[in-house]
């Protein structure tokens, strides 16, 4: 029997003056709100079909209350005006009384960045030279000239969503531990004060997703960016955080390409911004990093137990090791060092982490 995402995005396909579809494989990640159909068309062509069971608005801070099926088709067209390597769109079709929204855009094959870091799939390129390419992406949305009237540009991180964010690590993983209503206190002043500081670094455009499962590698070794229709202001190091170290990309690359890359950002960013305030940024990226892996370990563990994705726990050691790795350089402040002992206190990988060290900064701080 034949579904009815099935016979929708059929129509949408002719009514895009597309011949009828051949065959439909439907390609859905477990945790997604969109689902995705590759479409089989006569001559060996085929498309992609995006299909949204769900028109949330992101969390941010500001801006209009834009849903994500109108930011995705609007901020395609925006992206690739400035030169962003996002995917062509061929249709969009708005969601109506019968059917959800879909929109049909071009397929750019199966194999994502993470599949040939991982040695999954082949690439004639180096691995090094295409995360080079995927921080020079980053470098180019942060580059587009401000256009404060544009949706993206008036959505933000504040320090309020940085704190709700790293709530999940002390609803899923420390208090499920036992942490103390003392110690629940000095984490809260933790998340407070790392907020706070996050809030003092210069906000630029950013991707909010752009991990290495959110980059494709097409059939001319070119990478590609997808999944981009939650874009706000954040910090400058926000996508490179997620870059190289969402679920265990750093521990594939190894210590020595990982400290190669941000040191290669830091230098490229000196050039395209003028930029020249290098402590200033590797502070930055800690603290960046540091609060987005508190977010991603409570935010896996809830996955976990609340929606039973079991695959998702075998990332949350990883993520509490960068975790100790990451506050053992940010301790300049009593919160944090304050914090830090909490979660070293529940959690033995991130007091490996905080043992195991990495400079990243070329001044050795």
């Amino acid at each position: 029997m034949e579904l009815p995402e099935f016979r929708s995005i059929s129509s949408s396909v002719i009514a895009g003056g597309f011949p009828s579809p051949l065959g439909i494989e439907p390609l859905t990640p477990d945790a997604s709100l969109r689902r995705y159909f590759r479409v089989r068309l006569p001559k060996e062509t085929t498309i992609l079909a995006m299909y949204f069971d769900s028109l949330a608005v992101p969390e941010a801070v500001g801006g209009i209350g834009i849903n994500s099926f109108d930011s995705y088709a609007q901020l395609t067209t925006f992206f690739r005006e400035h030169g962003v390597a996002v995917p062509e769109v061929f249709l969009s079709v708005p969601p109506s009384e019968e059917t959800k929204a879909i929109i049909l855009l071009e397929d750019l094959g199966d194999t994502m960045l993470m599949d040939v870091l991982l040695g999954g799939r082949r690439s004639g390129r180096a691995v090094e030279e295409l995360y080079r390419e995927a921080i020079d992406g980053i470098l180019k949305i942060q580059g587009i000239p401000e256009q404060s009237d544009f949706f993206p540009y008036q959505r933000e991180f504040t320090p309020e969503l940085y704190v709700r964010e790293m709530e999940e690590t002390l609803d899923y993983i420390l208090k499920p531990r036992g942490v103390t209503p003392a110690e629940e206190r000095i984490v809260r002043d933790g998340f407070q004060h790392l907020a706070s500081e996050l809030d003092s670094f210069p906000k630029v455009l950013v991707h909010r997703d752009y991990h290495s499962m959110n980059l494709m590698v097409d059939q001319q070794d070119r990478i590609r960016v997808i999944d981009f229709q939650d874009a706000l202001l954040a910090t400058r190091s926000y996508d490179l955080v997620g870059l190289i170290n969402d679920r265990d990309t750093d521990a594939a690359l190894g210590d020595e390409l990982y400290v190669s890359l941000v040191r290669y950002f830091a230098s490229k960013l000196a050039e395209t911004r003028g930029w020249r305030g290098g402590d200033d940024f590797y502070a930055e990226y800690d603290r960046a990093l540091l609060q987005r892996d508190l977010k991603v370990a409570g935010r896996f563990a809830k996955l976990v137990s609340v929606r039973g994705l079991q695959g998702y726990g075998k990332w949350i050691p990883g993520t509490l090791r960068r975790i100790g790795r990451s506050i053992e350089r940010c301790q300049q402040s009593d919160s944090l060092r304050k914090l830090s002992d909490v979660l070293r206190r529940y959690s033995p990988e991130i007091e490996e982490g905080y043992r195991s060290p990495l400079v990243i900064n070329p001044e050795g701080r």
